[in-house]
């Protein structure tokens, strides 16, 4: 592959190509001197570094000449042998050849091996049983940083889409999604490797924690910038708020740390970085019964959130949170204004809606740990009821009436089946799928 001359190159080619040709500086016209000085100029950068700079080209032309010294042409001797073989009309003596070939500086018509050898590593290895695109397509590569994608490519594709990218066979599928759908995926975390915590070998290692440890797992739904570090800070808060009494103002200076070392000025990083925050202060607040940890969540860190998905979770974990901690109040207020961000969506955006209202429920009615009462809950059912006129789909029927069992509004669940159903045509198939989930629902205890 051809590559471009770099610009100082090529300069340097024009001054010797001048010389070579038998002319001198007085066989110039003005122009021509004009010219060369304004190259001398700009390689010397303001005539600062004029003498650096012929140096440089004496020392390549003393370079160049002891290589062709060292190298002596011997084309015109391997001419005339070939003349005199072909002249003779003989085979060549092998004796005559040897001695001649003995004389002639080695050659050889294999090549590099080192070279070839790079050659091979530079080519991708040969697929077979593939598919060729016949649909309008780019041409990309993987280079040192990954895949830069085509100009065009760029400019079809919103900034801030989310895509999942699946290696399957020969091939790379980018997936599009939706920010809520990440906690959903199989994502591929990569197996963190052990660090020498440079201690001497003979000494004893740190004795495990008794008693209760950080859940990291439920902190961490997205990966961080600096995530292990995050993680170190975070883990030494935890031992601050575990100790017996807790040192409350302690692990709280290593949370303020986290939210003002490790923020990068890039919104979903952040926005990922507070909500790890929200959640770990949101099981310290229920281990370890500090309440009062709930305002300054509320105060300092929730309306910094800047995703629209991260802020929904986190006000849903946080309305759980303040049930658990017998602040029903508080926890009405941050369902409010979950409630608010659902509004904001609209009628079209059925998905985003319900799936919403589904992380909300299931949030506040955990299959693990204590499960808010429907009482509590009457100002979700509430705003959930107020979208059922509006669910023309199937599949988002049947989430509403999960969720109305979810939250254990039973014999409401059986009534809106109910109703579903007798909208349908007599010669529906979705009758009969109404009646199974009626029967099931029918089954279970009020």
């Amino acid at each position: 592959m051809m590559h471009p001359m770099p610009e100082e190159e090529k300069e340097y080619v024009e001054i010797i190509n001048i010389k070579k040709e038998g002319g001198s500086e007085k066989d110039l016209d003005s122009q021509e001197i004009k010219e060369l000085e304004q190259i001398i100029e700009e390689m010397g950068d303001g005539n600062e570094n004029i003498e650096e700079f012929e140096e440089q080209v004496d020392n390549n032309l003393k370079e160049n000449d002891l290589e062709e010294e060292l190298e002596p042409d011997t084309s015109e001797e391997e001419e005339n042998l070939e003349e005199e073989i072909k002249g003779s009309g003989k085979d060549p003596d092998p004796e005559e050849t040897s001695e001649i070939e003995k004389t002639l500086p080695e050659r050889s018509n294999k090549p590099n091996q080192e070279e070839e050898k790079k050659s091979e590593q530079d080519i991708p290895p040969a697929i077979s049983s593939h598919i060729i695109p016949s649909e309008e397509c780019w041409i990309i590569k993987r280079n040192k940083s990954g895949f830069t994608l085509p100009k065009e490519l760029r400019e079809r594709i919103h900034p801030n889409q989310n895509f999942a990218l699946v290696h399957e066979h020969h091939q790379l599928v980018f997936y599009m999604i939706n920010e809520e759908d990440i906690p959903k995926l199989n994502q591929f975390h990569k197996k963190a490797e052990l660090k020498s915590s440079g201690r001497q070998k003979g000494k004893k290692s740190k004795k495990k924690n008794e008693g209760p440890e950080p859940e990291w797992r439920k902190y961490f739904l997205f990966e961080l910038e600096d995530q292990e570090r995050v993680q170190e800070a975070l883990e030494a808060a935890f031992y601050k708020f575990a100790t017996n009494p807790p040192t409350i103002s302690e692990g709280m200076n290593l949370v303020i740390y986290c939210l003002t070392s490790f923020l990068k000025n890039h919104k979903m990083n952040d926005s990922r970085l507070r909500q790890t925050v929200i959640f770990f202060l949101c099981h310290a607040i229920e281990l370890f019964n500090q309440p009062q940890l709930i305002d300054f969540i509320e105060r300092e860190i929730i309306d910094e959130v800047e995703s629209p998905y991260l802020y929904q979770i986190c006000l849903n974990q946080l309305a759980y949170t303040s049930f658990i901690m017998e602040k029903p109040d508080k926890a009405n207020e941050f369902i409010q204004k979950c409630i608010k961000v659902i509004d904001k969506y609209e009628v079209n955006e059925m998905y985003a809606i319900m799936d919403s209202f589904k992380h909300l429920v299931h949030t506040l009615t955990p299959i693990e740990g204590r499960k808010i009462s429907k009482e509590e809950l009457s100002i979700v059912k509430t705003k959930l009821d107020s979208y059922a006129e509006k669910l023309e789909d199937f599949d988002y029927q049947v989430q509403y009436l999960e969720m109305l069992e979810r939250m254990n509004y039973i014999e409401e669940a059986y009534d809106k089946a109910k109703l579903f159903r007798d909208r349908l045509d007599e010669d529906s198939p979705l009758r009969d799928s109404f009646k199974e989930i009626m029967r099931r629902i029918g089954n279970k205890p009020v």
